[in-house]
């Protein structure tokens, strides 16, 4: 699971449509990582994504079905994400 994650993550910054939005959420999640542990759910991630109000919890759902409810697969997701947006970065 966690792996499973962690390529999706990666694959989530490379191909994000709306660059902004993703440097956004990327922003915001590294900052919720530096003072908090990995969210646990999709419900966490989102909030630690600042993305409460949008329909990224959806996407999430619709893409990746039941694996977004194991911890593991949102560590993988986090780790993976946030590498890609560190090795991304100006």
């Amino acid at each position: 699971m966690r792996e499973a994650g962690y390529k999706v993550g990666q694959t989530f910054v490379l191909d994000a449509e709306k660059r902004d939005d993703v440097y956004r959420r990327m922003f915001a999640l590294d900052r919720y990582r530096d003072e908090n542990d990995y969210p646990k759910d999709l419900a966490g991630l989102i909030e630690a994504m600042d993305a409460s109000g949008t329909d990224l919890d959806d996407w999430f759902r619709e893409h990746f079905g039941r694996d977004i409810e194991h911890p593991a697969w949102i560590f993988g997701f986090v780790y993976g994400a946030l590498a890609k947006f560190h090795e991304l970065a100006p």
